[in-house]
């Protein structure tokens, strides 16, 4: 049986692997004079993700983990959710009580929100 852990590493592969070949997609679709934005498009890999995070999710209430909170939040940032991702980071942190590069995730979700309000 297939530890949460592992679970959780397959998820964040899976995750990463989407948001390269999303942007390899993306770079190849534009022609001159276009200016390409990166838009996280409503497909079957965003409703995979989606349901990625709610499973996740699910599990974390059980058993908090700050590895588990932190593909909630790299997943969120993908998906250009980022004050889902700021809560999930948030959660990450206190649970590994003050992870530098946790910290850093946060604080660039932080960011990003704030940019995307402008």
């Amino acid at each position: 049986m297939m530890t949460i852990t592992k679970k959780l590493s397959v998820f964040g592969l899976t995750v990463l692997l989407t948001a390269c070949a999303s942007v390899s997609t993306n770079e190849k679709k534009a022609t001159e004079g276009e200016v390409s934005k990166a838009v996280v498009p409503v497909d079957a890999r965003t409703i995979e993700i989606e349901q990625q995070i709610v499973r996740i999710e699910k599990k974390l209430k059980d058993k908090p983990t700050s590895q588990g909170w932190i593909l909630v939040g790299d997943a969120n940032i993908h998906l250009q959710r980022y004050d889902e991702a700021i809560r999930a980071y948030q959660q990450a942190y206190l649970l590994s009580e003050g992870d530098l590069d946790i910290r850093k995730k946060l604080r660039r979700a932080i960011y990003l929100s704030a940019k995307e309000s402008r």
